[in-house]
């Protein structure tokens, strides 16, 4: 499976890659961690989430700090994706 960009803009990219290390043989679940976390708790741990721009010596002297943002909008916060 060749990997798979979810994300790109100039300067950065997320992409997803199969795991060269996986065995055939190994169940699905190998990679599952141990906890199970319900919607709800993993909705406030991602709304706690925030990102803030990285601006060099002569952005934040201009400009400022860049402000703290939420990661994830109320939109992202809603989806429950079909299992």
């Amino acid at each position: 499976m060749p990997s798979r960009i979810v994300y790109e803009d100039p300067v950065t990219y997320v992409r997803l890659e199969e795991d060269a290390a996986v065995l055939p043989e190994w169940s699905p679940g190998h990679h599952s961690h141990p906890i199970e976390m319900g919607t709800e708790k993993l909705r406030t741990i991602l709304s706690g989430m925030k990102i803030q721009e990285h601006r060099v010596a002569p952005q934040r002297w201009l400009q400022g700090e860049a402000p703290l943002l939420p990661a994830f909008s109320d939109e992202e916060l809603a989806f429950r994706p079909t299992v």
